[in-house]
């Protein structure tokens, strides 16, 4: 297999910016986790300054954090956003995050753009989407090299950019430009990097949502939201998320998901999250509550649990109330999902007002039994909304990408297993 050629960037050693951190449910008395704000480099924004949409993905798994960069532009005369993935590393001597690299690629496919637009980081490995293509990566050492380059056969489907990858599967959206689908295709990939192309999933029967729009893996166990949509003007059905499990090398359907509740053009399936025997389904606009110009309520997460092989049940709907420390008003709750350990991360990140004046938040979980119970709502200045997230153990990384009157694109790594100083 023919391999593309990575520029791997270095970067001095540059601490980032460390910032106060609230939390909402937390007392005095208790100690705040230490909050590390991402920033891109000069040489991010060099040529698309000031949008590199630094923050569109992000991924974190132990001491490396990768962060999207999919509006990255390399020099004036590149027409299209050829994107960029930032790599992080945690400097344990000092306990800070410094910017130690880049991947770029030095020779994008035909039509590819915009690379960095998703990413899934693992031990030794990570995926990274872009439209167009998939890169898989191996590290080692600190060397980052591309092991395999994904892309479709057919001039008419687009491969990504939402992707999940899990053991040797991976998981990725098709958009198909002749009939207007998409699809979702399932590789098998081997350590060195050989690539199979174990189904192509179709949407089934009488869907009405955007197929494959979300997309979670565990094990043989794949979770494929698609989203009905959502409009002020039009009535959209509420969407539907389905269960798909490999035996023996075949992948069939085994259950469709709806939630109890969920209202028309409450875009459910709109973001998923699985974890061994719970599947966490997001629905941003759900049971709206709006004049237009503030929004008081909008959006609700879904829990689905099973018992041993059985099927899946819905065994709450979360939603936040006047009860959650001064949780009044939020929009998009449900926007992106994040779930490892008895922890689970919720994004909430849209404004709440026709001027855009306030930004949404990330909300924080904890299990207690097979429900969901309010832990704390982080305040990182005025900008932690949660448009991308990840959770690694003690480690959550939020990826925030958005035009509030001027660009905001940062990430975010909050260790709960560390303290901030006072």
């Amino acid at each position: 297999m023919k391999r593309i050629r990575i520029a791997v960037s270095s970067y001095p050693i540059i601490p980032v910016l460390l910032l106060a951190f609230t939390c909402a449910a937390a007392t005095a008395s208790e100690a705040a986790p230490k909050v590390t704000v991402l920033t891109a480099s000069a040489a991010d924004g060099e040529f698309s300054s000031p949008f590199t949409g630094f923050g569109a993905a992000v991924s974190i798994h132990a001491d490396t954090a990768l962060v999207g960069i999919p509006l990255y532009l390399p020099s004036e005369d590149v027409p299209t956003p050829s994107g960029r993935v930032g790599i992080f590393t945690l400097k344990r001597s000092t306990g800070e995050w410094i910017r130690s690299g880049s991947l770029d690629v030095s020779h994008p496919r035909p039509n590819e753009q915009m690379f960095g637009s998703s990413v899934v980081l693992r031990d030794k490995d990570a995926a990274v989407g872009s439209f167009g293509a998939v890169r898989i990566y191996a590290r080692t050492l600190q060397r980052w090299h591309v092991i395999a380059t994904i892309t479709s056969r057919s001039a008419n489907r687009i491969l990504g950019p939402v992707l999940a990858y899990d053991g040797d599967t991976l998981a990725v959206e098709v958009s198909d430009s002749g009939s207007l689908q998409t699809l979702v295709y399932v590789y098998r990939i081997s350590h060195q990097g050989q690539v199979h192309l174990a189904v192509k999933l179709r949407a089934p029967r009488g869907d009405a949502g955007a197929f494959g729009n979300a997309l979670a893996l565990d094990h043989d166990t794949l979770v494929v939201g698609s989203p009905g949509g959502y409009s002020v003007s039009s009535i959209f059905p509420p969407g539907a998320a389905y269960v798909y499990s490999q035996a023996r090398g075949t992948w069939r359907l085994t259950q469709t998901l709806t939630g109890a509740e969920a209202t028309q053009n409450s875009d459910f399936g709109a973001a998923v999250a699985i974890q061994d025997r719970v599947i966490l389904v997001g629905a941003p606009y759900d049971d709206l509550i709006s004049d237009n110009d503030y929004t008081r309520a909008a959006g609700a997460v879904y829990v689905f649990c099973r018992d041993h092989h059985g099927p899946w049940y819905q065994t709450q709907r979360v939603r936040p109330t006047d009860r959650d420390e001064g949780v009044n008003s939020f929009r998009g709750f449900g926007w992106s999902l994040a779930m490892a350990g008895d922890r689970v991360a919720i994004g909430a990140p849209l404004t709440i007002d026709a001027f855009q004046s306030e930004l949404g938040q990330t909300d924080i979980y904890r299990w207690q039994g097979r429900n969901l119970a309010f832990e704390q709502r982080l305040q990182v200045s005025a900008a932690s909304p949660g448009f991308a997230l990840s959770l690694w153990r003690d480690r959550l990384m939020i990826g925030v990408d958005t035009f509030v009157h001027a660009p905001i694109n940062h990430a975010l790594i909050v260790d709960f297993g560390r303290t901030a100083h006072p």
